[in-house]
């Protein structure tokens, strides 16, 4: 004899489920239950889905990525210059979501920083995209650096 699970009354050992209390003596015997063994499969297809797990983090694919000056246009009317780079993606992943600075120096020397982040760029894996950037005037800035900060890997 043991006790029954739900309600501790005694009842026969080899019982599964106990008349007087409807009490089930094992949980994964409980119909009740049955639903999570294909409730779990689902689960693990909604996170894999989202990419919740397959997300990559920019820092270890940062020298598969190259960046080349294209163009520079200056703007009359606000002294500010519009800078596109070519941001080449040498990985088997697709980025969005680009953060970046723009140095301006002369002659080695920083000058100045402009820090943006443009939600619409994306590249595609072993492929290059266009990226163009507005660098207010900076006076005596001879040269721009372009610099990475940060990218989202993209599942789809």
């Amino acid at each position: 004899m043991i006790q029954c699970a739900s309600c501790r009354q005694e009842i026969a050992a080899e019982a599964t489920k106990y008349p007087y209390c409807q009490g089930y003596q094992t949980w994964y015997k409980n119909p009740q239950y049955s639903n999570c063994i294909f409730l779990l499969p689902f689960l693990v297809f909604i996170f894999w889905s989202t990419g919740i797990f397959t997300e990559k983090d920019y820092q270890t694919y940062r020298d598969d990525f190259s960046v080349s000056e294209e163009n520079i246009v200056l703007m009359p009317k606000s002294q500010s210059r519009l800078i596109t780079y070519r941001v080449e993606n040498n990985t088997e992943y697709k980025w969005k979501h680009i953060s970046y600075e723009v140095i301006g120096k002369h002659k080695g020397k920083l000058i100045a920083a402009n820090t943006d982040i443009d939600y619409g760029w994306v590249v595609q894996p072993n492929s290059e995209s266009l990226l163009t950037a507005e660098v207010p005037f900076m006076p005596g800035a001879s040269s721009w650096e372009f610099r990475i900060k940060d990218l989202e890997s993209a599942r789809y």
